[in-house]
């Protein structure tokens, strides 16, 4: 089974941590990563379903493309959120996740 890199991208969302003073959370320039293990090198237009260990169900993601990093030694498959918005809970279980890590875009 081939192990890939997941570095996912999902959408923005607004938070309510305070009902007056709701915010903006602009996910455009982080990303999400993860190593999974696959049966195949997935091709793009495919689905994933992924899992976050603070999530009790697996969520999908669409694969954008697949490229070999020789540096890293390891397929690097780009994903986007399936959906067009991301509820807040499974954000802040994305975010809380300690099998995920965040990588701002620099």
């Amino acid at each position: 089974m081939p192990r890939v890199l997941i570095n996912l991208r999902i959408p923005s969302l607004t938070v309510k941590q305070d009902v007056d003073a709701p915010r903006r959370v602009d996910n455009s320039m982080v990303r999400f990563l993860k190593t999974v293990d696959v049966a195949a090198i997935p091709k793009p237009g495919e689905t994933l379903d992924v899992t976050a260990d603070a999530m009790s169900a697996p969520f999908q993601c669409t694969v954008k493309r697949s490229d070999w990093d020789d540096r890293e030694n390891i397929f690097i498959v780009s994903c986007a959120f399936a959906k067009a918005s991301i509820p807040e809970a499974d954000y802040r279980a994305l975010v809380g996740s300690p099998d995920w890590t965040q990588k701002p875009l620099l």
